[in-house]
């Protein structure tokens, strides 16, 4: 679905960061995150967005976000990513 409608690609990462307010209510809500697909691509791509979303909603800097990320993914992001 990267390449629908007028060819212009869009990405995982690019629709989160979109919707990152949106997320960060889901978040507030309780929601769990699933991310499954390529390793090489999807798992750090979407994970880099989501220490951008943390970084933007808390307005702290990378290494805080990171501290911040951490902790949410023990029980509420969960990555399944194949080669």
């Amino acid at each position: 679905f990267s390449r629908q409608g007028n060819n212009d690609k869009k990405y995982v990462q690019d629709l989160l960061w979109e919707d990152r307010s949106e997320i960060a209510k889901l978040y507030r809500d309780g929601a769990r995150f699933y991310i499954c697909g390529s390793a090489k691509k999807l798992g750090t791509s979407v994970k880099s967005c989501f220490l951008k979303i943390v970084a933007d909603i808390k307005q702290c800097n990378e290494e805080e976000a990171t501290e911040i990320f951490e902790k949410i993914s023990l029980e509420r992001f969960s990555v399944d990513v194949f080669a």
